[in-house]
């Protein structure tokens, strides 16, 4: 008799194509997502001073380089699970590193997802944006850009700034004046 589960039975081990390796070693390996902002070392070192920008996660697999299909979609590391078609299963951090469970060495309380606006992790709410496209600077004339190409809200539809749209193909637009000069268009849907 089929019944509701929350997680369905994996049997113990490493299986590839229904295959069970053995006498296997896991390897382990930490992964550093990045969010499109602050892309330079030193920026990313200010991220994890000033507690801000995506998590470090460990990525086990059974072989040496197998851990890049491993490792977390970027709608499951920013906790927006909900706005893409179908997330593969997740690893429980609490059964596979239960050090994270205390918070003390990493890990997050549950429901709380990433703002790509603030750059911190919290609880969902209106104005969040849940996923952000950031300009590259090709001639490198700022530190960062202040602001974003297209964001996503929190039910799922991007948006994107007027000087990105069709009118502009191969041109990229300095995006540097005030905020009030700023205005969306939505350009799709999920």
């Amino acid at each position: 008799m089929f019944g509701p589960l929350t997680d369905p039975f994996h049997p113990k081990g490493w299986y590839r194509d229904s295959r069970k390796y053995r006498k296997v070693k896991a390897s382990k390996a930490f992964i550093w997502p990045k969010d499109g902002r602050n892309g330079t070392t030193w920026g990313r070192m200010k991220d994890v001073l000033t507690n801000k920008g995506p998590d470090i996660h460990v990525v086990f697999a059974a072989r040496k380089g197998e851990w890049v299909a491993n490792r977390p979609m970027r709608a499951q590391w920013s906790g927006h699970t909900d706005l893409v078609p179908s997330p593969p299963n997740q690893l429980s951090s609490k059964k596979y590193a239960p050090w994270t469970a205390s918070g003390m060495l990493g890990g997050r309380q549950p429901g709380l997802s990433y703002d790509f606006r603030t750059r911190t992790f919290g609880p969902k709410h209106r104005s969040m944006w849940t996923d952000a496209l950031w300009q590259s600077d090709p001639d490198r004339s700022t530190k960062w850009n202040n602001f974003p190409q297209a964001i996503r809200n929190i039910d799922g539809f991007w948006w994107q700034k007027n000087p990105y749209l069709a009118e502009y193909p191969d041109h990229l637009i300095n995006s540097e004046f005030d905020l009030e000069e700023w205005s969306w268009q939505y350009s799709g849907g999920h």
